[in-house]
């Protein structure tokens, strides 16, 4: 199994640990190799850290995406991204980030259009950070999740970082969060957006 772990990882505390992620891969070797077998590489080994760099983007920008769903994409662009990689040209740091911002939104606009489509929730696991969180099922889980994202960067991170990790109010004000009342605002807003989904009808409409 790739690094990326559960459908829950995103609840769990980050180490507090000042990582940094690392090629571990000669990025000369990705130009010219079929993706089909650089995506085995890109999620057999991780060596481009992806799971890493997912986690780190995930907390800086306090998105709710599942992250295995997030690893998994962002080795297939990269994969089918890597065919065309030219070393001379492309350094391999600022590549990859583009690689993980062009993950983020494909997921984005797919969870916008099956929900704006109401299409059946073929994988709920997708939203299981809510399903489990607000204890919602997975097609008003996607519409949470849809409404979530949508919010400033300021109120999604402070809620991710203090409602979904766990970190002290304090800690995240004395780590750059904001003041206090900035905190408390965004997180308020933050949960007002999302208690919403918990008094949904069977129309998908809040009551």
């Amino acid at each position: 199994m790739h690094r990326g772990g559960n459908a829950n990882d995103e609840s769990e505390r980050s180490s507090g640990t000042d990582e940094t992620p690392h090629v571990r891969i000669d990025p000369r070797t990705i130009r010219g190799t079929p993706p089909s077998l650089l995506i085995q590489r890109f999620i057999k080994g991780d060596p481009l850290d992806l799971e890493l760099r997912c986690r780190l983007k995930q907390e800086s920008s306090g998105l709710l995406i599942s992250r295995p769903r997030m690893f998994l994409r962002a080795a297939a662009r990269s994969a089918h991204r890597g065919f065309f990689y030219d070393p001379d040209s492309d350094s391999i740091e600022p590549w990859i980030a583009k690689r993980i911002e062009e993950t983020i939104a494909d997921l984005l606009d797919e969870d916008r259009i099956s929900h704006w489509k109401n299409l059946p929730t073929k994988q709920p696991e997708h939203y299981g950070l809510l399903m489990k969180h607000l204890g919602l099922k997975a097609d008003v889980a996607r519409a949470a999740h849809v409404a979530f994202n949508e919010l400033p960067v300021e109120v999604r991170t402070a809620y991710f970082r203090i409602g979904i990790q766990g970190m002290h109010p304090e800690s995240y004000s004395s780590n750059g969060g904001g003041t206090r009342d900035e905190i408390h605002d965004r997180i308020l807003l933050a949960v007002n957006t999302l208690v919403q989904f918990r008094m949904m009808d069977g129309e998908g409409e809040p009551k």
